[in-house]
C-alpha cells in the first residue's frame, strides 16, 4: 500500500500588518483541504497564527510530532524571518507561501 505524502500548513503573521491575516488562513487552509481530498494527501494544519519566535518554537515542537513530508509556511502579512529560522532545522522541505 503507498503512503499518503503529508504535508504540513502553518501561517506566519505580523501583529502590526493591517487587514484580515486570519481569514486569508483559514480560506486558504479550506482550499488546501480540498486539494488533499481531491488528491489523496495528507493536511495536517496548525491552526493558530505564528506571530512571534516563542510561538514559532513552540510550533516546532508539534511538527516534529507529525513528521511532514513537506511544509507549507504561509505568509498572509510581513512576517519577521525570525520566525522562520526554527522550522528551517527541521529537516524537511519547506516552501514559502506569499
Amino acid at each position: 500500500m503507498i503512503r499518503k505524502p503529508k504535508i504540513g500548513l502553518l501561517g506566519m503573521m505580523s501583529t502590526p500588518f493591517r487587514g484580515d491575516k486570519e481569514s486569508h488562513f483559514t480560506n486558504d487552509r479550506t482550499a488546501l483541504q480540498n486539494l488533499a481530498e481531491s488528491l489523496g494527501f495528507e493536511l495536517k494544519v496548525l491552526p493558530d497564527g505564528i506571530y512571534s519566535p516563542s510561538d514559532a518554537a513552540a510550533a516546532v515542537e508539534k511538527i516534529e510530532a507529525w513528521r511532514p513530508d513537506y511544509l507549507l509556511v504561509q505568509a498572509s502579512s510581513f512576517a519577521s524571518g525570525d520566525f522562520i529560522r526554527p522550522f528551517a532545522k527541521l529537516g524537511v522541505r519547506i516552501g514559502l507561501w506569499a
